[in-house]
């Protein structure tokens, strides 16, 4: 096997995962996870909450 196609493969592929969570962390955590996280924000944040 070809090193030098193994070690750029791994960088383009670390590459493309850091954009894909990059662009999908926020649509996740600030569109589908938002009511779970409202709804149990006593839990998590007591001090907020009074």
């Amino acid at each position: 096997m070809n090193l030098k196609v193994i070690l750029v493969g791994g960088v383009v592929y670390y590459a493309a995962q850091w954009l894909v969570g990059m662009v999908t962390g926020p649509l996740i955590h600030n569109g589908v996870l938002v009511e779970a996280y409202q709804a149990t924000a006593a839990f998590w944040r007591p001090e907020l909450t009074k």
